[in-house]
């Protein structure tokens, strides 16, 4: 996901302090060729990219390639959260939202409602309580219609009025349209009941059905290069997974065109020549006009600096420092800025502002400068990783293998850009944002591996040197299955499918169903009172606290597990800049909890809209747009959709969202699979709370949604009906399905429409009901 800076607002999950204010320190440190990565929208951000040069060095392992410039993920969003992020916007400490009452009173509740109304007026009033956000009482309700919203908001399971602004989510105005982000400030802060940092667990395969997953999820690399800006080559990278792939060759003993699903935001970093054109969805590059305008940004930022630099000289606020005796400090000859004089005298401020102007425009193109992909490449874990046993990054373990493909093998086939046929300008009263269409991060990459130009496989060794090896591999056939761990010739039964319900309409069922599990744990020895025994405990919990399972490749240098990190060299350090950490939704302590099934839903109350169902959302009302309402996700400018009815770049986030406990994977786990115990699709994760993996939030899109009916709640809104892979809402205009039509027909066969996309199956196909809230 894109750099852009994410909610942080929870800098220690779960026990803070007093709501902390949000300070966004804007004291760049200007040195030249080194910008300043401070929050300038204070937003929260959809999985953080990364960039790290290396040139002209010799290869690291890890590292993409020599001189690449490595984003832990690519250009994508941030989310509408607020907050700079560099501390934490609740603080760190004692949580300010912890309920007056101990956990054990607090479970023993008699049901949801209950527990909401503790744990709400405790957030509530934690966010109050911070001086430095902005008071209810400041807020303008004469456009809203307060009385009716929580009468309709207190029959339809939905937040009071005052609890909906001050958590920034969409409320109706007088006219029965949506004010999206109406407070434009919002906190967020961390479950009362979560343990700190606890977002997830790295490296560890905890049981069969985590590798099923692992074996079906890809780490995908996108390298490209700007030919008129000196060959310099960025890297970007994302998750993607197997979602379907080709029946149409009756003559290929193992399919060759295969289709993984991943965000959108991953997809915009895959930069097309002229030849994809006719495709249905496509990003072509237009390298010359980036290459000019970075030369302009970055001659711009050049002389601002060196204005900056002079007059900091002039005086006297860039020198050697000397010590008392006129020595200079540490024998050092290089000058140095006096930052403490320079932000504090008033001749400096034409010269800062000047200089932070350009530093802002030099930024901005150089993330607009992606050039052209000249490779992409799959890296994943082999099918007998061991399970239970601390993995290694991906430089270094023998179990991960890597192949590169040519851009011709590959399409954009879907990009879930204006899905619906509905316009939100229908429902939405915000001038700004208003007439954008609706999207959801959510794309489909087409893979064709009878176009492969070789074969070849590079594995790690066990002695962690990459080499190259092509394992008897002699045909595109043999290349396919090798790359898919064999996919195709599973049992029907083995194989996942996106979900034909979601997570809403089936959520009190969850609760209802119980499932066994089994933890480790120590007790009394019955013959020796002074000493513990192991025992394995056999409890049923609700299949709701075990049920869903999430696995992605975030970026490894933030992995906040790494033993024994203080021996880590400088060239591991590196090479962790490069590399990823594979990362499920299980608790990093598991001698706590069970490592079988998968694990459960968030219960923060920051993105709760329904409030007897945590972990459930729905993203128009809890995180539309980004910067506080400022503005939407934006695609590049060369992305389109041939023979789209509306040609704007800006969008609105929109779909049932869901958030997942012990799941907060940062950069590089853009586009993570999330499925159920029972090998149901249910959704992608596209977001992160914060930069830091401490709010524990993290957004999951539900693939399908049978709609949701406010019952005038939310004046003219309600969750449409939608499907992304499946199509056949009631109102949705595009799907995977749809856009493989358009590409080739409709009898055009895959694994997933055996009889044509032209026809949805039957178990897919929508009955005329929306769901409850």
């Amino acid at each position: 996901m894109k750099k852009v800076k994410k909610l942080t607002l929870l800098l220690n999950a779960i026990l803070i302090p007093t709501v902390l204010p949000i300070i966004s320190a804007s004291c760049a440190k200007p040195e030249k060729g080194k910008l300043d990565k401070t929050n300038e929208n204070n937003s929260g951000k959809v999985k953080e990219e990364e960039k790290t040069k290396e040139k002209n060095k010799t290869r690291v392992p890890g590292q993409p390639d020599p001189g690449d410039d490595v984003e832990v993920d690519p250009a994508g969003p941030p989310l509408r959260y607020p907050g700079d992020g560099s501390f934490g916007e609740l603080g760190a400490g004692r949580n300010a939202t912890v309920p007056d009452i101990d956990p054990k009173t607090f479970n023993a509740l008699p049901n949801e409602e209950e527990k909401y109304k503790v744990e709400e007026a405790s957030y509530i009033k934690g966010l109050e309580s911070n001086d430095f956000f902005p008071k209810y009482s400041t807020f303008d309700t004469t456009k809203y219609d307060v009385e009716k919203f929580d009468r309709d908001a207190k029959a339809n399971n939905l937040p009071s009025f005052k609890d909906s602004v001050l958590k920034d989510f969409s409320v109706p105005n007088r006219d029965g349209k949506l004010v999206l982000n109406p407070f434009g400030n919002s906190l967020k802060g961390p479950y009362w009941q979560s343990e700190p940092l606890d977002a997830g667990r790295s490296r560890f395969i905890p049981n069969d059905k985590y590798k099923e997953l692992l074996n079906q999820s890809f780490r995908i690399i996108f390298s490209n290069t700007n030919e008129d800006l000196q060959n310099e080559t960025n890297a970007t990278w994302g998750t993607t997974w197997i979602l379907d792939y080709a029946k149409s060759n009756p003559n290929e003993s193992y399919p060759t065109k295969w289709y993984l699903a991943t965000n959108l935001h991953v997809a915009m970093s895959f930069r097309q020549d002229e030849s994809h054109k006719n495709d249905p969805y496509h990003n072509i590059s237009n390298a010359a006009e980036e290459a000019k305008n970075y030369k302009a940004a970055k001659a711009e930022f050049d002389s601002a600096f060196e204005d900056f630099k002079v007059m900091a000289t002039q005086l006297g606020y860039y020198a050697i420092p000397m010590t008392d005796y006129g020595v200079p400090v540490g024998g050092t000859t290089t000058p140095e800025f006096d930052y403490g004089k320079i932000y504090t005298d008033p001749r400096m401020r034409p010269y800062i502002n000047k200089y932070e102007n350009a530093q802002k425009l030099f930024q901005a193109a150089q993330a607009a400068n992606k050039g052209k992909t000249s490779r992409i490449t799959l890296e994943r874990f082999r099918k007998d990783t061991p399970l239970k046993t601390r993995l290694n990054f991906t430089y270094n373990d023998p179990n991960v293998e890597r192949v590169t493909l040519d851009p011709e093998q590959v399409k954009i086939v879907y990009a879930g850009t204006n899905f619906l046929k509905t316009n939100p300008s229908d429902y939405v009263a915000n001038e700004k944002l208003k007439n954008l269409q609706e999207m959801a991060d959510f794309a489909v990459l087409e893979i064709d591996f009878s176009k492969s130009k070789n074969f070849r496989v590079i594995r790690n060794d066990i002695n962690f040197a990459n080499y190259s090896q092509n394992f008897n591999i002699n045909t595109a056939q043999d290349f396919a299955k090798w790359v898919t761990n064999g996919y195709a010739e599973l049992p029907e039964n083995e194989k996942a499918k996106p979900a034909n319900f979601d997570i809403n309409e089936i959520y009190n069922n969850l609760k209802d169903e119980k499932v066994s599990v089994s933890y480790d744990t120590q007790k009394q020895d019955p013959n020796d009172l002074n000493n513990l025994v192991d025992t394995t405990i056999n409890v049923k919990t609700d299949k709701l606290n075990v049920n869903f399972l999430a696995l992605g490749f975030p970026n490894a240098e933030g992995d906040n597990q790494i033993e024994d990190e203080k021996f880590l060299t400088q060239t591991d350090r590196v090479s962790l800049r490069g590399a990823a950490s594979v990362w499920v939704n299980k608790p990093k302590n598991l001698k706590r909890t069970t490592d079988e099934e998968g694990w459960g839903v968030s219960r923060s109350l920051a993105i709760r809209n329904f409030r007897t169902k945590p972990g459930i959302f729905d993203l128009t009302i809890v995180s539309p747009t980004i910067s506080d309402g400022a503005s939407g996700f934006t695609v590049p400018k060369f992305f389109e959709e041939k023979d789209a009815p509306w040609p704007g770049k800006e969008f609105l986030f929109y779909g049932l969202g869901f958030s997942l406990n012990s799941w907060e994977p940062l950069g590089g786990s853009s586009g993570s699979q999330v499925r159920d115990i029972d090998r149901n699709i249910v959704g992608i994760n596209f977001a992160a709370g914060d930069s830091a993996a401490v709010s524990l939030i993290s957004l999951v899109l539900a693939l399908r949604s049978n709609g949701i009916d406010y019952k005038g709640a939310y004046g003219k809104y309600n969750l449409e009906q939608y499907d992304l892979v499946y199509g056949g809402g009631r109102n949705q205009r595009t799907s995977y399905r749809q856009a493989l039509e358009k590409l080739y027909n409709g009898d055009y066969k895959t694994h997933l429409f055996p009889e044509g996309v032209k026809n949805i199956p039957v178990d897919h196909q929508f009955k005329n009901t929306t769901s409850k809230r």
